[in-house]
């Protein structure tokens, strides 16, 4: 055998074992990917003060997940007698709706770091009425109604129990705009009607928020 043929045949079988090994780590490095990314549901509910919860829904994978938050409301409403015939009723009620996406990197073994973003849409309203059941009936009614749309950021913290029950808590500065209209009747039935519009941007009360999620 000549020796350029044994040079050729050294070379051709260090290349093949730079391939083979080329391919090992590739195989090796797309199996940890599969590995980490698991496919995740997760359903629950979520909380800001002690008044406003709504539903959340969250599907994906252990590394990013899209989020849909709907039915996020609060509600009240009263009614107090101003005198015999005469009454004053109040409701008031806010939904807001949101789908974004969120992405998580493990901090501990059970602590989840999050962050991400969502679209958000909102619907407020808030009356005031006086009931006038006397003969003379002077009702009067103040109703004020809120339309917004905007953008949030998240950051946030999940901690997990038992793989299924996590704990979550986030942050959401946003920047948000929104048409109000406030309609006004007066005892004699004639109705005014104002509008107006704004950007608000920032941290609210609104801004903080719990969850309780069960994951699967």
């Amino acid at each position: 055998m000549s020796v350029d043929l044994l040079i050729f045949q050294q070379l051709k079988l260090k290349n093949m074992k730079k391939l083979f090994l080329m391919l090992a780590v590739l195989f090796f490095a797309l199996s940890i990917n599969a590995q980490e990314k698991v496919k995740q549901q997760e359903v629950g509910l979520i909380f800001s003060g002690l008044n406003s919860f709504g539903l959340t829904y969250r599907i994906g994978s252990n590394k990013s997940l899209w989020r849909f938050q709907t039915l996020f409301f609060k509600g009240s409403s009263s009614s107090d007698a101003l005198a015999d015939s005469l009454f004053n009723e109040k409701s008031s009620i806010m939904l807001t709706a949101r789908v974004g996406k969120e992405f998580r990197a493990n901090i501990l073994e059970k602590l989840e770091f999050r962050y991400g973003g969502d679209i958000l849409f909102g619907f407020s309203e808030n009356k005031s009425k006086r009931n006038d059941i006397s003969r003379f009936d002077r009702d009067n009614l103040d109703k004020n109604t809120a339309y917004s749309v905007g953008i949030n950021l998240m950051i946030g913290l999940n901690y997990v129990f038992n793989n299924r029950l996590v704990i979550g808590a986030e942050l959401l500065p946003s920047v948000r705009y929104t048409k109000t209209i406030r309609v006004d009747q007066n005892t004699i039935g004639d109705e005014i009607k104002r509008e107006g519009n704004g950007i608000t941007y920032g941290i609210s009360n609104n801004s903080a928020r719990l969850s309780v999620l069960f994951r699967f």
